[in-house]
């Protein structure tokens, strides 16, 4: 399915303005999809890009979800050693809502953490399709804890 300009929408998404109206209702920046966990969150939220307003689909991890999430994809295999920066990832797909992952250096998900995300994409002027890495690069090695 796609829009009046050709953009896929996925089937079972809200529509702009009625996440706008969802939102206004329950006072909150974000709409939780999933039950919140210490290590990650998927949340819909409302913010520009590409000069629209649109809806993100965000994924937010802390490094850990995130090496294990790629452990179990099959990036990375026991015993080795990677280099991991903080960074946003927005889909090259032209897909509504958009898909981005984001990967920050915290220790627990919580509702503070999504706020920040929210308002720190929402804040971000130069974004753009792909991979935005930031801060310092940090070393792990994979085990099997």
């Amino acid at each position: 399915m796609t829009d009046h300009k050709g953009r896929e929408i996925v089937p079972g998404h809200p529509s702009l303005i009625s996440l706008h109206k969802q939102l206004q209702n329950s006072d909150q920046a974000y709409l939780l999809q999933t039950p919140n966990r210490p290590d990650q969150a998927r949340f819909w939220f409302l913010g520009p890009f590409e000069g629209r307003e649109i809806i993100w689909d965000a994924l937010l991890m802390n490094f850990e979800a995130y090496l294990h999430h790629e452990c179990h994809a099959g990036r990375y295999q026991l015993g080795d050693c990677v280099e991991l920066q903080q960074f946003i990832e927005i889909s090259e797909r032209d897909i509504e809502p958009l898909p981005v992952t984001i990967v920050h250096d915290i220790p627990e998900i919580n509702p503070s953490a999504l706020l920040k995300t929210v308002i720190m994409l929402r804040n971000y002027k130069r974004l753009h399709r792909g991979r935005h890495q930031y801060g310092d690069t940090q070393f792990f090695k994979i085990d099997a804890d």
